[in-house]
């Protein structure tokens, strides 16, 4: 789950917190 989280604040930018927040709103889907 850290390859998904670190993957979403390299694309997006945002901090472990709210990329964490973000990836369980989506069910951890990157697409």
């Amino acid at each position: 789950m850290d390859d998904v989280i670190s993957q979403f604040m390299d694309i997006t930018g945002v901090d472990r917190e709210r990329a964490e927040f973000y990836l369980a709103s989506s069910a951890w889907q990157l697409e």
